[in-house]
Order: C-alpha cells, then structure tokens, then sequence
C-alpha cells in the first residue's frame, strides 16, 4: 500500500531522527543556559549546536539574512558609484531588500547594465527596447521601481 502525502512519514525516517536529534540537542542547551548560567551563544556551542549566522534573521523575523547583507552592501556600492550619497543610497537598497522578499519583478534603472551617466545626465542603451523615444532619462526615474524590456542584469 502506498502512503498518500498526508501520511506521517515512518517513525524510522530520518527526517524524524533529524527533528528528534535537533529537539534534543536544543533542550541540551536550553538546561545549560538555566543551570549553567550562561548566555544563549554560550549554551549552545556546549550542547554541540553549531550556530547559524541566519537562524534570527528573514524569514524568521524581519533582519536581513547574510546574502541580503551581501547584496545590500553590493547595491550600496553601485548606487554610489552612479553618484547618490550613501544615505540615498542606503535608502534605495533597503527598498529593494523589501522588493525582492516580495517577489516584485520590478526594476530600478540603477540596477541596469544599460544605464550610463554622460555629463549629467542619465543615458538608457536599449531605448527602444525600454519604451523611449530617446536615450535620455529624466533624473527622477532611475530609481523608481518599474517593469522594463530593455533591463540587464
């Protein structure tokens, strides 16, 4: 007979042995923190709990993760390059954090390859592909969120 999804999986599967093993070592550190008198961190590396830099961070609460760091930092780094100041910078990066853990498909120009500044102004490679009569763009919407053709990577 074969088990239909909702079935719980054997007592013998390892997920099972996995999830017990993993209860078992947190009420470990859990003891050790109570009677020991130790911090959490502290606990934890006693009981064999190797850390995850992500365990309090998104999804599990609002904090960015390490590869949200990671990108946030790189998007910092472009948008300074582009010539916003760090706060402009740090803002619009944190926006895209909240963009991406929403799964929006839109883009910023400042995040395209085809974006480039010549003199001033905000030049697009693919025009015609983005929807514009021209290469120039006007200064206020290369960090607007938006759905574009011409947008690489």
């Amino acid at each position: 007979m074969q088990e239909s999804s909702s079935d719980p999986a054997p007592a013998n599967d390892e997920r099972h042995t996995i999830t017990a093993d993993r209860e078992a070592i947190e009420e470990r550190a859990a003891i050790i923190e109570f009677d020991g008198g130790l911090s959490r961190i502290e606990a934890e590396a006693l009981a064999g709990i190797t850390p995850d830099p992500d365990r309090h961070c998104w999804p599990h609460t609002t904090a960015m993760n390490t590869a949200e760091i990671d990108t946030f930092s790189a998007r910092v780094h472009l948008f300074t390059r582009h010539g916003l100041d760090t706060t402009e910078a740090e803002k619009l990066a944190d926006s895209l954090a909240t963009r991406d853990r929403q799964a929006d498909d839109r883009r910023v120009c400042l995040e395209c390859r085809n974006l480039r500044r010549s003199g001033g102004l905000w030049r697009c490679g693919q025009p015609h592909r983005a929807g514009w009569a021209g290469a120039d763009l006007p200064g206020d919407l290369v960090n607007l969120l938006q759905r574009c053709e011409g947008f690489t990577s």
